[in-house]
């Protein structure tokens, strides 16, 4: 049977149950798998089993006992969208009247219909729609949703759904559903040519058939997609994003700290979570990482290696980015992260500039803003309520960057939070001068005059102790800049890696960089 056929025999099985009482449907499946073909289909074969289907948010009755005892129950069938719920008027006392029993609303895409009621500051009518809707004798709420952590937590709260799960498309499924387009004979071609079990490993949903079936007509070809991104709509028909695999440099001087953040990392994808069952139960991954050091000091470098490692698992926050003007807004991205984060677990979410959401409480209480004092008090609150549950829910790895742990609020550092602590130091000798090596071997006479390039790396180097690697690098971009601007003076610029320069041009460069000084900093020890 299909779903819309499970759903509709459900529906009418549980209107009849003995005991009266409401319930909530959930569908559940990724971007255009077909949850709001579904949710049509159902409206659409409720009338063969004699239910009425109106548009509309249904009516209220005054409590009726003898209506809810009776026995079988004709349901009717209310489809509610967002323009009609952004204009309810629904009575604040919920004990006053009810719907009548065998009322069903049907609201696609729940999560979003949420959010922009929230944006037009209309939610709670939404809020008092609902739970008047599950507290009447059988009655019914049918919704949609990626899945169920993108269903608002107050209403997995109030009545807890009964999920649906729209597959991934089949060789078989893929058949059926070109059958049922306009024009089926044409489009079946396309398939016969290249074979439905081809086509169903490439493209994973109902929406990524369909349009490249349309692409596929539309250019007169038949060659199938390496993957489900090869067909993407935005307006327009348009190449397939390329996922590149970001490669980031060699993290001079952290390789200590590389491979303690690369132990805890693989335990945590590894093992699905923080901890796991029977004897390891007890030996759990780490619930948080907090990274701390001077600025420039490789901090982030060090987190956006796991980009390209696990792409699909890896999520980053520019915290300062996550601040509205809009009353709610700011935590509601915050919330919106983790959601994010949650739903591809176990996965990694990077906080970047973490002081900005987790400042101490008490340094907010003196600095005498009291607008962004709110502001910062909700963001921490918010920021504390996600990580205790990260720990709960088990699925993401929350990982932080700061310039100022002595900022940060005593909570965030408790046990079950950020409880890692990991200092990135600056550059010591030997990670300078590999640092410089590694620029001065580029050159394309190095080959030749090794000894100089150690000479060069080794003058640097004795520069550099204490400074952080983000200098460095800009000092050596300015060796390599004076080194092309001299070549194109002389006319020697073809376009090829310039020659080593001289030990007098590097010694001019080290002169005039004033950057390139030990940096302080006092929190090396948390």
């Amino acid at each position: 049977m299909s779903l819309d056929g499970v759903l509709i025999s459900d529906i009418c099985r549980l209107l009849s149950e003995e005991q009266p009482v409401s319930f909530s449907l959930l569908v559940c499946g990724p971007h255009g798998c077909g949850k709001t073909s579904t949710l049509r289909a159902v409206c659409e074969g409720a009338v063969a089993y004699g239910m009425a289907v109106a548009h509309g948010v249904p009516a209220l009755q005054e409590e009726c006992a003898s209506a809810a005892d009776s026995g079988f129950i004709t349901g009717s069938l209310y489809v509610v969208d967002y323009n009609m719920l952004r204009s309810l008027d629904e009575p604040e006392s919920l004990s006053s009247s009810t719907y009548v029993p065998g009322t069903v609303v049907v609201i696609d895409d729940v999560g979003a219909i949420c959010r922009l009621l929230r944006m037009q500051g209309v939610l709670y009518r939404f809020e008092v729609f609902l739970r008047r809707l599950l507290s009447s004798q059988r009655c019914a709420l049918l919704t949609s949703a990626v899945d169920v952590a993108h269903v608002p937590q107050w209403l997995l709260e109030l009545k807890a759904p009964i999920t649906y799960n729209i597959p991934e498309l089949t060789s078989s499924a893929v058949r059926r559903c070109v059958c049922t387009l306009p024009d089926a004979d044409a489009y079946l071609s396309y398939v016969d040519g290249i074979g439905d079990s081809v086509l169903a490993s490439c493209l994973h949903t109902r929406r990524d058939l369909i349009l490249y079936l349309c692409f596929a007509r539309f250019k007169g070809k038949t060659t199938h997609p390496a993957d489900s991104d090869s067909v993407q709509f935005g307006g327009q028909l348009r190449l397939p994003a390329r996922h590149k695999q970001q490669t980031h440099g060699k993290l001079f001087g952290l390789e200590g700290v590389a491979e303690r953040m690369d132990a805890l990392v693989q335990h945590f994808i590894k093992r699905g979570g923080p901890a796991v069952g029977g004897l390891l139960s007890s030996m759990a991954s780490t619930t948080g990482i907090l990274l701390h050091g001077p600025p420039g000091s490789g901090k982030t470098a060090l987190v956006m290696r796991y980009r390209s490692l696990y792409p699909e698992r890896y999520f980053s926050v520019d915290c300062a980015s996550l601040f509205s003007k809009y009353v709610g807004e700011s935590e509601q991205r915050l919330r919106d992260a983790f959601v994010q984060a949650r739903s591809q677990g176990p996965s990694v979410l990077f906080l970047d500039g973490v002081e900005v959401i987790g400042s101490s409480r008490g340094a907010l209480a003196t600095n005498g803003i009291s607008e962004g004092v709110d502001v910062s008090r909700r963001m921490l609150a918010t920021l504390l309520c996600e990580l205790d549950g990260v720990t709960d829910g088990g699925r993401v790895l929350v990982i932080a960057a700061t310039t100022t742990p002595h900022k940060l609020d005593a909570a965030l550092l408790r046990q079950g939070r950020f409880e890692t602590v990991l200092y990135v130091p600056p550059l010591s000798y030997d990670a300078s001068r590999e640092m410089a090596h590694d620029f001065f071997s580029r050159f394309s006479d190095a080959d030749m005059r090794e000894d100089e390039v150690q000479c060069l790396a080794e003058r640097v180097a004795v520069r550099a102790v204490g400074s952080t690697a983000a200098s460095l690098q800009a000092l050596l971009r300015v060796i390599l800049e004076k080194q092309l601007e001299l070549l194109e003076g002389e006319g020697g610029g073809d376009g090829n890696d310039p020659p080593l320069p001289t030990a007098s041009m590097v010694s001019a460069a080290l002169e005039g960089r004033n950057q390139l000084k030990p940096v302080q900093y006092a929190f090396v020890s948390l």
